[in-house]
């Protein structure tokens, strides 16, 4: 017990922490209704804001890998939600996203750890360039963990919760889906 109220004050240790967390806190809310929309424009709307949000908190915190990583995020859910436009509809357009991320973790590495934040973004550049939201969500749950993990390990509440409220987005979403189909 001691050692998550470390971690907790830890997030909240200094000013410019303390702001970071607050943004955080502000897309945690928004990461809650992420997955349960039924349109895949809805979700990629919710999502770009929640992006801009996190690139701001991780650049606040001198998470360099992880800002980038969101604002990266920021210009892919840009243009994937133009995707009914031939120019962006094409294959290359998730692989060009996918080796920016790439690039972008190897040029702001930080430690192993860097990885995770690299290897969620690119499940979910899949996953939003997928039409079907049952395919989004499917990329984004592993994509969502991942960044859960990096949330722990650069020690950000914020970023833990707002990932675990992403995952009961997508679970729920899920479940409703499946109650449905089976009706």
């Amino acid at each position: 017990m001691n050692t998550i109220l470390e971690w907790i004050k830890a997030s909240f240790s200094n000013p410019i922490n303390i702001i970071a967390e607050i943004i955080g806190i502000l897309a945690l809310i928004l990461s809650f209704f992420i997955f349960l929309f039924n349109k895949r424009s809805h979700i990629i709307a919710v999502k770009t804001v929640c992006d801009s949000m996190g690139a701001i908190r991780f650049l606040l915190r001198g998470e360099l890998v992880g800002g980038a990583i969101n604002a990266l995020n920021i210009v892919r859910n840009i243009v994937f939600s133009q995707k009914h436009k031939r120019w962006v509809n094409h294959l290359y357009t998730p692989l060009f996203f996918c080796i920016l991320t790439f690039l972008t973790a190897l040029l702001r590495w930080k430690e192993w750890y860097s990885f995770l934040p690299m290897a969620g973004s690119l499940l979910g550049t899949i996953g939003f360039w997928c039409s079907d939201v049952k395919n989004v969500r499917k990329f984004n749950l592993p994509a969502v963990f991942l960044w859960l993990i990096y949330g722990v390990i650069i020690k950000s509440f914020s970023t833990v919760l707002c990932n675990i409220f992403s995952i009961a987005s997508i679970i729920i979403a899920m479940v409703k889906e499946n109650q449905v189909h089976n009706k």
